[in-house]
């Protein structure tokens, strides 16, 4: 008689130990340590080195107009045109950079993780109305979009948090369509099919937490591309406004005065270079993490 083992691996076991081994995999990395280190140095500084500093980020210094990195008067990035401390700019712009990178992502995350995984589930002529949808708003500038739509409802901050998601969410929604015409064909989602569970339902628990990888590692990739989509905006002048600033509004303020003051613009366009770096390379360690561990 065979021995029955007293208790089974079950799939919920699995899934654990497979993220386990993909955690271990991200880790091993140093350059995926590495940006983890630096980018969390500057998000630490950026939300609270200007809550402790005995300056505001709009302060003006009228005896230190457009002065050069200086430590011995305690403007270590140098000032600008205004006698604004750079220093503190560049932290507050990061800030400001970084929170709309993350929540219009999230934007952009929640409008394509739905739509595509609503094609996905549903199929036949339903899939093929949504996906000819995205192909035609693919073809559409979408630069122009924001642009028109901030022009014509203001310009708030607020607002470039749903115009860059609105813009970002064709690609993820294609990607989750394509994952959910997979997993709607397993077993577990005939079971609950067969026993009345509604679509929606199916959707909210089965589909969508079965798409957390690809998702993550998408969100990762789209914050960097944000960043720098606001910052063209800001660029233009139809991003953030003063007395709030990022880092597109200092790169551009400061590409106005690169022969005079160079260090302007290299601050901020060093600090944005630091920020997008750091998340493609955490983006890129995600994606071999959890789907190098898939294929082996």
């Amino acid at each position: 008689m065979k021995d029955i083992p007293l208790s089974a691996p079950t799939s919920a076991s699995a899934s654990v130990s497979l993220w386990q081994l993909s955690l271990r995999r991200f880790i091993k990395k140093p350059s995926v340590m590495i940006s983890i280190v630096v980018l969390g140095l500057l998000v630490f500084i950026a939300f609270f080195g200007v809550t402790i500093s005995a300056y505001h980020f709009d302060d003006v210094f009228w005896d230190a107009i457009t002065i050069g990195p200086s430590f011995e008067k305690g403007h270590f990035f140098g000032t600008d045109n205004n006698g604004r401390d750079l220093f503190l700019r560049v932290l507050m712009g990061a800030r400001i950079s970084i929170l709309i990178g993350i929540f219009a992502s999230a934007v952009s995350v929640f409008i394509g993780v739905s739509y595509g995984a609503i094609a996905g589930y549903f199929g036949g002529r339903v899939d093929g109305i949504m996906m000819r949808i995205v192909d035609i708003l693919y073809a559409m500038p979408f630069i122009f979009f924001v642009i028109l739509l901030m022009v014509f409802m203001g310009k708030s901050i607020y607002l470039i948090f749903f115009a860059l998601g609105a813009v970002e969410w064709l690609t993820i929604a294609r990607i989750v369509r394509g994952q959910a015409l997979t997993i709607k064909q397993k077993d577990y989602i005939t079971a609950a099919r067969s026993i009345g569970v509604p679509p929606f339902t199916i959707i909210r628990r089965h589909i969508i937490p079965n798409l957390l990888g690809p998702v993550i590692v998408y969100m990762t990739m789209t914050i960097p591309q944000t960043i720098i989509l606001e910052s063209f905006l800001s660029f233009l002048g139809l991003g953030v406004q003063e007395p709030m600033t990022s880092l597109g509004v200092l790169i551009s303020d400061g590409s106005q005065q690169l022969t005079e003051a160079p260090w302007l613009l290299l601050f901020p366009a060093g600090t944005l270079c630091i920020i997008v770096i750091c998340l493609n390379i955490l983006g890129e360690g995600l994606r071999d993490a959890l789907f190098d561990q898939h294929l082996k």
